[in-house]
């Protein structure tokens, strides 16, 4: 399951709600950090590094609006 958190706002209450619901399930969770491309570099490094170990693992960084990311995204759903 893909949990999609904003990459601007890491750690909100429904994202933390949500990961840990999804862990109690005992469901294979991944995060996914979205509008990477409204952060500026030493906010994305600093926002991604909080996200991982938020969610104790890689967050994989996406941006709609550009397309960063993306590919890596598809590449990670067609693994599983």
């Amino acid at each position: 399951m893909f949990v999609l958190v904003d990459s601007r706002h890491p750690g909100l209450d429904s994202d933390r709600s949500a990961w840990n619901w999804l862990g109690r399930l005992g469901v294979e969770k991944y995060a996914v950090a979205t509008k990477v491309d409204k952060l500026r570099r030493a906010e994305r490094h600093r926002q991604l590094g909080e996200l991982e170990r938020l969610y104790s693992g890689p967050a994989t960084p996406v941006s709609a609006e550009t397309g960063e990311g993306l590919d890596e995204l598809w590449k990670k759903i067609a693994s599983l």
